[in-house]
């Protein structure tokens, strides 16, 4: 139980990658089983599984670096090219991550990818405090390394 001195931390991050890919095939990249083959380590346990396991109100976890995490898919719009996750670090912080995809062409793509998360505890404030803008940055260069591997 956080004392009465904790004060969450709130943060919200940005950032795009560019996937060299269909509009259709990159939005499926940021679904829970479309991140299988990028992220490693990611393993998806559903406990809620509304139609294919990305509709609206599909729940999961992940145990993904250590940390517990439980999801609710809040939207999944494939002809928009929109998704967007409520996330709990359980312990850690709590949020939403929010993605966008525009086609650039047939072959490509930028995504946007939000995060806004707030703390719950003093760890919690701890991680936030690491994810510095430069750190999210460095995190979408990543994502789009690691895609672009999984695409070769």
């Amino acid at each position: 139980m956080p004392s009465p001195a904790f004060r969450p931390r709130h943060i919200s991050r940005q950032g795009v990658v560019t996937v060299y890919q269909s509009f259709e095939d990159t939005l499926e990249l940021f679904t829970p089983e479309g991140e299988r083959g990028w992220v490693p380590g990611w393993e998806p346990e559903y406990l809620y599984r509304a139609g294919g396991g990305d509709e609206i109100d599909t729940v999961f976890r992940t145990i993904h670096d250590g940390v517990e995490t439980l999801w609710v898919v809040l939207d999944h719009d494939r002809e928009e090219g929109t998704a967007a996750y409520s996330r709990h670090a359980i312990g850690l912080h709590i949020g939403t991550v929010t993605v966008s995809v525009e086609e650039i062409d047939r072959t490509s793509c930028w995504v946007e990818v939000t995060y806004e998360l707030t703390s719950l505890t003093p760890a919690g404030n701890a991680r936030l405090a690491e994810m510095t803008p430069k750190k999210f940055a460095g995190m979408m260069e990543e994502w789009g390394q690691r895609i672009a591997q999984r695409s070769s």
